[in-house]
């Protein structure tokens, strides 16, 4: 039998706004006018991983980060770290009203431009 629907917590849908607008509007320091799909799909990688990280408790968030440093090479570490935080300080400065975590996405390339449709989590985060 399936879960007892008295059971079940609802939570209020995310904002109106599209995640996916909302994450391409937080990546933006990281798309350079003109880049291209290689450029794109960092960005918009190293994004989500920075707000899943920003939601995180501090203990959690450094926990990770170890864990995360683990697969970047050597040679990039200490830039991708610096990016990481400013990203991270971003999302809690401009973005701290937008509490869901981003499980994926998906990236279209669609000529001149790219859309990017955003899969987030069951619940908030906090």
């Amino acid at each position: 039998m399936g879960p007892d629907i008295a059971s079940i917590q609802l939570y209020p849908a995310p904002k109106k706004e599209k995640y996916s607008d909302i994450l391409v509007r937080f990546a933006a320091p990281l798309l350079p006018p003109g880049s291209r799909q290689l450029n794109e799909n960092a960005a918009i990688d190293t994004a989500a991983i920075a707000w899943n990280l920003a939601l995180m408790e501090p203990a959690e968030r450094a926990a990770a980060f170890k864990e995360l440093m683990k697969y970047i090479p050597w040679l990039f570490r200490w830039s991708y770290k610096r990016k990481l935080h400013a990203l991270i300080q971003r999302k809690e400065s401009m973005f701290a009203e937008y509490n869901w975590p981003i499980l994926g996405y998906q990236m279209t390339d669609e000529g001149e431009t790219f859309r990017v449709e955003v899969q987030v989590g069951l619940r908030p985060s906090k």
